[in-house]
């Protein structure tokens, strides 16, 4: 695959792609043996890559061949919470999950860049006290990029898929597909479109 960057590119532009592609690797394996170190748990195979904050990595399970991208934030501003990542479950760069209530994602998941899952607010008062619920994300399950998930949501069944940019305010369904802001069911993975009659999410 170098070589074609030397073909393409010249004898410039392919040295300096292989040397950046060798940091990036280092850095990588720096990363990914430092957390393998300070997670309660991380299975084999699982990857993080340059730029991940963590808090309260102890409070942090991840399963076998999972990757966490670069830039993501692993956030908990309620010490207690708890976060179980699944096997062969992507996090793509800059995604930000706040895991204050606790959060469960299940196996095969994508997390797609930019997405924020947060399951703690404030109220309408900045200083209260944070109200916190957890959230359980299935199998299966793909959320697009820059979508938002807000602390009431509560499930995202399996299947599912959130679209790029959604608003996710309420529990989504087994298989639903939901885009817009508020997020809407606009179809079912396999199945006939929604009207928005049926159901919303």
């Amino acid at each position: 695959m170098v070589l074609k960057y030397f073909r393409d590119g010249g004898l410039l532009y392919g040295s300096v792609y292989t040397i950046v592609r060798g940091l990036v690797w280092f850095r990588c394996l720096v990363s990914t043996l430092f957390y393998r170190r300070v997670l309660a748990r991380c299975g084999q195979g699982t990857v993080f890559r340059t730029g991940v904050y963590v808090m309260y990595p102890r409070s942090i399970e991840v399963g076998e061949y999972s990757v966490i991208g670069d830039d993501v934030a692993l956030l908990c501003d309620v010490p207690g919470g708890k976060l179980r990542i699944g096997s062969h479950t992507n996090i793509w760069t800059r995604a930000m999950v706040d895991f204050s209530g606790g959060v469960v994602i299940g196996n095969n998941v994508t997390i797609s860049s930019g997405v924020t899952i947060r399951t703690h607010d404030h109220g309408y008062v900045p200083s209260a006290k944070a109200r916190t619920r957890s959230l359980v994300i299935g199998d299966n399950v793909w959320v697009g990029s820059g979508a938002s998930i807000l602390p009431n949501v509560g499930s995202i069944g399996s299947g599912a898929v959130i679209g790029a940019g959604a608003v996710v305010t309420k529990a989504v369904p087994e298989r639903a597909v939901v885009a817009g802001n508020p997020a809407r069911i606009i179809r079912y993975v396999g199945g006939a479109r929604s009207d928005c009659e049926h159901a919303e999410a």
